[in-house]
């Protein structure tokens, strides 16, 4: 996974907002695709067999702590 921070400097001609916008969408898709990735570990994982037995332990062991 790449991490980008904002490269943008001042925004002084036309072409320097559009690469803002540009850059901003970007970034806002990366974050939906790490919640999409996230989610569907959590569903697959939900649906495995292990859940009840394993994971359910695990995580309420966690909450003990």
């Amino acid at each position: 996974m790449i991490f980008m921070h904002s490269t943008a400097g001042k925004i002084e001609n036309e072409d320097d907002v559009e690469g803002a916008v540009l850059e901003k969408i970007f970034l806002y898709n990366r974050v939906f695709e790490v919640i999409d990735t996230l989610f569907y570990n959590f569903i697959k994982k939900r649906i495995s067999k292990t859940w009840k037995t394993i994971d359910i332990a695990a995580i309420n062991e966690w909450i003990e702590l």
